[in-house]
């Protein structure tokens, strides 16, 4: 498969536009597959009747049905984000612009380092949810961007860990982490603003929103923000990542040289 990054006949890397559209395009489609199978099974763990409570229910009781619903929710967000992490890496792991291994090599690493990484990202970003909410009044649009951005930042972090492996280049793989993890947050913020300028009535209070319409908005954003921002970034020159198909051309030989 032709690499994403290629050398200009100058020899400094030059980027392909045409795969960074591929790549965003695939991205999307990972987040809208994994938005199908929300609406399929969602939700796939729920609480049990036994910790059904009336109105009158003691404080253990309404303290156990919190527990059994939290725990829920981190399951629900580690399954959802482990199929979508999983989607995503496979994507990048197919264009990632490397010499290491084959592109079927590489996908065979990139699923089950997508499916870990994603599962535990749905259960830090239900913990930042329950952390960096207000209790006393309303969730803004600030606290559910930033909820939203930890939960993502990781995602893209283990996403950019990943594409920048593929280099055997430390430097690049710790730059490629930092790019995907900004990427993952800067999409996640993006989320909370745009649904409420386009669906205002739709709750966003969640890590994986209720509302069906929002669910592909809310990963297409950071998923399509990863994808490009790791699609565009360039190796240092001489890693294994920046290596290209193509020598650069030799210069004109003149006179004096002859």
């Amino acid at each position: 498969m032709p690499e994403t990054i290629r050398a200009s006949h100058s020899g400094q890397p030059q980027l392909s536009k045409s795969k960074i559209v591929l790549l965003s395009i695939l991205a999307v489609v990972a987040a809208l597959l994994t938005c199908g199978l929300l609406q399929a099974k969602h939700p796939f763990f729920t609480v049990s009747d036994d910790y059904s409570i009336g109105m009158g229910a003691s404080t253990e009781a309404r303290l156990a049905l919190k527990g059994q619903q939290e725990r829920a929710d981190r399951l629900n967000a580690a399954v959802t984000l482990a199929v979508g992490g999983a989607l995503l890496a496979g994507t990048l792991a197919i264009f990632a612009p490397s010499n290491c291994c084959s592109w079927p090599l590489r996908l065979l690493v990139a699923l089950p380092w997508g499916a870990v990484w994603g599962a535990a990202t749905g259960v830090v970003g239900v913990m930042a949810f329950a952390t960096l909410m207000p209790t006393e009044s309303l969730p803004s649009p600030a606290h559910i961007g930033l909820a939203q951005g930890v939960a993502f930042a990781m995602l893209g972090g283990g996403l950019g860990l990943l594409y920048g492996g593929f280099s055997r280049n430390l430097k690049t793989t710790a730059t490629a982490a930092g790019i995907g993890a900004v990427a993952g947050a800067l999409g996640a913020i993006a989320f909370p603003i745009l649904a409420g300028l386009v669906m205002p009535s739709q709750s966003t209070v969640e890590l994986v929103p209720a509302a069906a319409l929002l669910r592909p908005l809310w990963l297409g954003l950071p998923f399509a923000a990863i994808a490009v921002a790791l699609a565009g970034f360039c190796p240092p020159p001489g890693s294994a990542a920046c290596s290209s198909d193509e020598p650069p051309a030799e210069e004109p030989v003149t006179s004096e040289q002859a």
